[in-house]
């Protein structure tokens, strides 16, 4: 998230926390009803999920966010030329479908028409899912599907990767995805 998204969040949140803590102390001035201040309330929410990595109300709610980050490259370090078997031999497991299906969906949003740019993402090791995606990962690494971007630690599809999407259009509107 870029700091221009941070000044924004953080001026919205503090605007609300503001309005709510005037609203309790000078009821007279600040005369907006209960409802609306759950509203505002609520609407700060989305807002802290860039802050904190852990929320937890004791017996109402508890959750934490997931950490994934995304990028773009103009230069992507093509992969090193190794023979791998077919990628057509055997089905890909769902957690590389996953993979595969995400990459191509915001290679094909960002970059339509541009073959040379990369669309380029990771989740990080203390996240939930980091387990289902090194497994599928490893697979689509085998098979010359993707690669990884050495200065950010982030994958992409390969040419080869594109082709073989190009083949099984099914995982083109595949949908469990990674969300960004």
């Amino acid at each position: 998230m870029e700091r221009y998204n941070y000044v924004i969040a953080s001026v919205i949140s503090g605007f609300c926390l503001l309005f709510i803590i005037l609203r309790y102390i000078w009821p007279k001035i600040f005369w907006v009803d209960d409802r609306t201040l759950i509203f505002i309330g609520i609407m700060v929410l989305p807002w802290l999920f860039f802050f904190l990595k852990k929320m937890k109300i004791p017996g109402v709610f508890e959750g934490e966010t997931h950490e994934r980050s995304q990028g773009t490259t103009s230069q992507p370090q093509p992969p090193k030329r190794i023979i791998v078997a077919d990628p057509g031999d055997e089905e890909l497991i769902p957690q590389s479908q996953k993979i595969i299906a995400t990459l191509w969906k915001y290679q094909n949003q960002l970059f339509k028409n541009d073959p040379i740019k990369r669309w380029t993402f990771i989740v990080y090791p203390h996240a939930p899912e980091y387990p289902n995606f090194v497994k599928g990962l490893s697979q689509l690494f085998e098979k010359g599907l993707v690669a990884g971007d050495a200065k950010t630690q982030q994958i992409m599809l390969t040419n080869e990767g594109i082709g073989y999407l190009d083949s099984h259009t099914e995982l083109k509107n595949h949908k469990d995805l990674y969300h960004f």
